[in-house]
Parts: structure tokens; C-alpha cells; sequence
């Protein structure tokens, strides 16, 4: 028997290959056969339309975005010439989700507002939620980012005060959105997961807001949604998030719990980023009430997982974290030895920030114990300390910045000499009240969970059954 001939393959047959390669994650095969399925065309505009929704999801998950944007306008396009309102109304979110994902957050609150006003035309309250949840997520991340701009630019930009309260006029925009769509899904069967999306988001932006007691509300009420459906990982992101608003209200037990069953959580899921996440959030949290012998143990936890990951800058963080505790204990030698690793990394991976903190560190340290300084000018160090120590060597050049009758500065200029790893030898090494300082590490916090819940957001589920089932149409945008 021969084999069979690819060429008599139809439009919609390629477009079902193209669907079994994305689902098993072969991308590249998926978009060659798509692209099969375009040379080959059809006259069928609701199968042409499927693909180029497919074909758009899917240079969204590889973050091709132009090519993503040049789909998904296609199939708008071609929607409007069909009619059909719901699937018109899911083509212009998933163009707002393309430009949100870019950062234009203007252009993609435009499209989205057109789906908004498309799915009311409809009458689908599963859409008109749908489109509440990704305007929601719009200005969400619209005062996400204003929030971090102003937060670098407060105090260097002239009249930036008129627009400090542009992040949360958003943020509150967002909440707006996201209990509409809460309340329409409420009423409808087998809501479950959007409700546990929405409820996290809500969580979330109440965070931003410093409302915290009504970010824990959501939260848990994300949390027995999660429960009820044995979801192992919306379980773990509830408990991340309710341990950091924990922080906020100065309940450290609690949050030390939450973080713990979150680690526990992660372990059990194989979920080793995670895992990573909540023993970063545990050490900070330790560190900020000056529980040294926790945040060591968790920084080092940490310190392994983001080494076994390659996050160089997870890992340069880290370093500079344990260097701040080994100087609170007065164990200079191992703090000069992680802030030397921390401006190795900064060095090799371009992060110039990081490589000026670790220096004005030294400098203090190197200040205050001069018996650390060689003959030659080189840093005595410390590295037992490493689960994994390398051999670093830091060596110092002073120059006098002062001038005749005066007394005299020093710059201190380091450079390296000679890196190699060495072969591993592991060694393992009263609170007090948070108050204010709990604002220490909120950008840490912040900035972490907000990567890792726009990336959830920023999703465009592409339901694999658009083409396959007789070519019905389906849904496939973010909800």
C-alpha cells in the first residue's frame, strides 16, 4: 500500500495537523502546517477564520507579537465579513491582549472596549465577562507600570506629583472591572476556574492599592475554590499571596505559615520555580525582622534553586541578600565574599544597577575592616558559607580624592582575579516588631508577583478543539 499523499491534504486537514503539533508543544511543526493550510486556502470563511486565530494564538505563546497582531487583525477582519458577533467580540480582546502584552495599554483598553461593547450587542454574559476580565487586566497592568515609573522618577521629575495618583485611579478601574465580571459569573453554571482567576486577580490589585484585609478576602476566597477542585497550584499561588499581605499587616506567624505550606505545596507538585519563590519570600520576610538563622537558611534554599534553574540575576539577588546578613552578624569575610559573587554575575549579565550596589556595599565593608585587606591590596573572603563555593579574588586600587590641607578620601576600584569554581563542599550555617520597615522589601514583593501574574493574565488559551471538531468555532481568548 503507498503512502499517502500529503498533497491532497485539504485547508482544514492541515489545520488539524497544525492543532495535534501545538498541543504536544511542536510549535514549529504546528506553524509550518498552518501555513500548509494557507497555501492550500479555503472557501470556507469560518475555517479560514479558525486558523488565523490559531495561527495568532500561537505567535503569542512564542511571543512573536507582530505576527501575532497580523493574525489575530485577520481574523477580525474576516469576522466582520461573517457577522458573528461573539466570535468578532473574541477577536478584538485577543488583539487588546497583543497590545497589552507589548505594553501599549492605551491601544489595547481601545480593541478591548470594542469587545466589551460587542459582547453587550450580543447578549452573551459569558463574553461581556470575558471582556470585563480583560479590561480589568488592562488597567491593571497599565497602573502596575505607572507604579513602578513613578516609584524611579518621583523624585527627579519636575511636577511628577500631579500624576502620583494615576496608578491608582487605575488600579481602582481594574477592581471595577474585575467584581462586574464577578458578579455576572455568579450567576452562571461551571464558573469555577474564571472565578478562581478573577478572585486572584482582585486579590492582587487590592495589594497594589495597600488594602490589604480585603486582598486576603479574595485570596481565600480564591483559596476554597482551589480546594474544592483539588488544584494543587492555584492552592500554592493563593497561600504566596495571602503570606504577603500577611507581611502588610504585620502578622509574621501567619505569613511564615502560609509561606511554609506554599513551599510544602510546591514540593509536592514538582513546581521547583515556586518552590524557589516561596523561600525567597520566607528569607525576606525573617530578614526584615531580623531573624538571621531563618532568612540563612531560606536564602540558601533559595541560592540552590535558582542555581539548578540558571537565574543569574535570581542568583546575584540572593548573594547580596545573605552578604547583608552575614555584615549583620558581623562576619564581614562572607559578606565581601557573596557581594563579590553578586558583581561577578552583574558583570557577566550586563545588570550595571546591581554591580553599583554590590561596590558601595564593599566600600562600607572594606571601610570598617581594613584588617581584611591584604598587602596586595586583595579582600580576604570568607566563601564556606556556599552550598557551591567558587574561588573568587578581589583586588583593590585606592586613589586619593582629597585635596593638599584637607583630609583625605579614598575611591576603591575593585577588579577580579582569577575565577574558577571548586569542587562542592555543602555547609549549612528574638524578633521584633515589623512596623514600618515592613516597606523594605514591598518592591520585592511587588515585582515578583506581578511577574508572575501578568504572565498568567498575558495567557491566550487557545481551546485545541476550534478546528477539530467539525470546524465549530470556539473560544480562544484570555478570560
Amino acid at each position: 500500500m503507498g503512502s499517502y499523499d500529503e498533497t491532497q491534504k485539504s485547508c482544514l486537514e492541515w489545520g488539524q495537523e497544525a492543532e495535534r503539533h501545538c498541543r504536544k508543544g511542536r510549535t514549529r511543526e504546528g506553524i509550518l502546517c498552518f501555513e500548509k493550510a494557507l497555501e492550500v486556502g479555503t472557501d470556507d470563511l469560518q475555517v479560514l477564520s479558525a486558523i488565523y486565530c490559531q495561527m495568532g494564538c500561537t505567535y503569542f505563546n512564542i511571543n512573536d507579537l507582530d505576527a501575532a497582531l497580523r493574525f489575530h487583525t485577520l481574523d477580525m477582519e474576516l469576522e466582520k465579513t461573517l457577522g458573528d458577533k461573539k466570535s468578532l467580540s473574541r477577536a478584538c480582546g485577543n488583539i487588546g491582549n497583543v497590545h497589552k502584552k507589548k505594553g501599549n495599554f492605551d491601544l489595547a483598553i481601545q480593541f478591548i472596549q470594542q469587545q466589551l461593547s460587542i459582547a453587550k450587542e450580543a447578549q452573551d454574559k459569558e463574553c461581556i465577562a470575558r471582556a470585563h476580565f480583560n479590561m480589568g487586566s488592562a488597567y491593571w497592568l497599565k497602573g502596575r507600570y505607572m507604579k513602578k515609573v513613578l516609584a524611579v522618577h518621583s523624585l527627579s521629575l519636575p511636577g511628577i506629583s500631579s500624576a502620583l495618583d494615576e496608578p491608582s485611579k487605575n488600579l481602582r478601574v481594574a477592581a471595577q472591572h474585575f467584581e462586574e465580571a464577578v458578579e455576572i459569573l455568579d450567576e452562571l453554571p461551571d464558573q469555577t476556574t474564571e472565578l478562581d482567576r478573577l478572585y486572584g486577580s482582585l486579590g492582587n490589585v487590592y495589594y497594589l492599592l495597600t488594602d490589604y484585609e480585603t486582598s486576603i478576602k479574595y485570596h481565600n476566597k480564591r483559596l476554597d475554590l482551589a480546594r474544592q477542585r483539588n488544584d494543587k497550584a492555584a492552592q500554592l499561588r493563593a497561600y504566596l499571596n495571602l503570606g504577603n499581605a500577611n507581611v502588610f499587616l504585620n502578622d509574621i506567624d501567619r505569613a511564615f505559615e502560609y509561606y511554609r505550606i506554599g513551599i510544602a505545596l510546591a514540593i509536592e507538585i514538582s513546581d521547583r520555580a515556586s518552590e524557589g519563590q516561596a523561600c525567597y519570600h520566607l528569607a525576606n520576610t525573617a530578614l526584615l525582622i531580623e531573624d538571621y538563622q531563618t532568612a540563612h537558611e531560606y536564602f540558601i534554599r533559595h541560592l540552590r534553586i535558582v542555581r539548578e534553574l540558571k537565574d543569574a540575576a535570581g542568583e546575584a539577588k540572593t548573594c547580596q541578600f545573605l552578604s547583608i546578613i552575614f555584615n549583620r552578624q558581623d562576619d564581614p569575610a562572607k559578606a565581601i565574599y557573596f557581594l563579590g559573587l553578586a558583581r561577578k554575575i552583574g558583570n557577566e549579565q550586563n545588570l550595571p544597577a546591581l554591580v553599583v550596589n554590590a561596590e558601595k556595599v564593599l566600600r562600607v565593608i572594606v571601610k570598617e575592616n581594613e584588617n581584611l585587606i591584604t598587602d596586595n591590596q586583595e579582600l580576604k573572603m570568607d566563601s564556606s558559607a556556599d552550598p557551591n563555593p567558587r574561588s573568587i579574588r578581589l583586588s583593590m586600587s585606592m586613589t586619593s580624592l582629597g585635596s593638599p590641607g584637607f583630609p583625605t578620601s579614598l575611591r576603591m576600584a575593585f577588579s577580579e582575579v582569577d575565577l574558577a569554581p571548586i569542587q562542592e563542599t555543602p555547609k549549612a550555617a528574638p524578633r521584633g516588631d515589623v512596623g514600618t520597615r515592613a516597606t523594605f522589601h514591598q518592591d520585592d514583593f511587588f515585582e515578583t508577583i506581578m511577574n508572575a501574574q501578568s504572565r498568567r493574565l498575558d495567557d491566550q488559551r487557545c481551546d485545541a478543539s476550534v478546528i477539530l471538531a467539525d470546524s465549530k468555532r470556539a473560544n480562544s481568548q484570555v478570560v
